[in-house]
């Protein structure tokens, strides 16, 4: 499976850049790594899984387009099953891609196009769904006694509400800047 996204940064698509394998000599330095591993504690500390979260910075300081299972369990000294968790779970939110290697059985993985905060912020649809279990909730906590559960699930509503209605305008806020910044650059 090929990924043909637009990189809006240099116009080309990325399926069409070669895929480099990394050998040792393109391992990210080791304070890249220490970084890496510091910023995959912090969100793992924060709920993150921990494995999804140490592919996701391992691929983020990695000096090439993608990384292979193999090239992933060299950097970060876990087993394939590890790597296939995590980047299973990655995938599956939308932080990470994967396209094949031309030529090869191998599949390379990648960040979502650049610009992974776009997964993380755009997950309206689960916001949604929570907004609307809430709505449902409360109709249903008539019962004697249940006032309190029943504002706070109201609240909670509000909230993934809130969340629905700002994030679209912070993400066109996010893009306005990021395309102003890496005009400058």
């Amino acid at each position: 499976m090929t990924d043909s996204t637009q990189n809006p940064a240099d116009g080309e698509h990325e399926a069409d850049r070669p895929l480099v394998p990394v050998d040792d000599a393109d391992m990210p330095p080791a304070g890249a790594r220490r970084f890496a591993e510091e910023v995959a504690g912090a969100f793992h500390a924060q709920g993150f899984p921990r494995m999804p979260a140490r592919v996701l910075m391992a691929l983020t300081i990695n000096p090439t387009e993608g990384l292979t299972t193999t090239q992933l369990r060299k950097q970060l000294g876990v087993g394939s099953a590890a790597i296939s968790a995590a980047v299973s779970y990655a995938q599956s939110v939308g932080l990470i891609r994967v396209r094949s290697m031309p030529g090869a059985r191998q599949q390379v993985y990648s960040l979502a196009r650049d610009d992974w905060y776009r997964a993380v912020i755009s997950r309206t649809a689960f916001y949604s769904s929570m907004a609307d279990l809430c709505r449902h909730q409360t109709d249903t906590l008539d019962e004697p006694g249940g006032e309190l559960t029943r504002r706070r699930i109201e609240d909670m509503g509000r909230f993934f509400a809130f969340l629905i209605a700002k994030f679209p305008p912070l993400l066109a806020e996010w893009d306005r800047e990021h395309d102003n910044s890496a005009g400058q650059g």
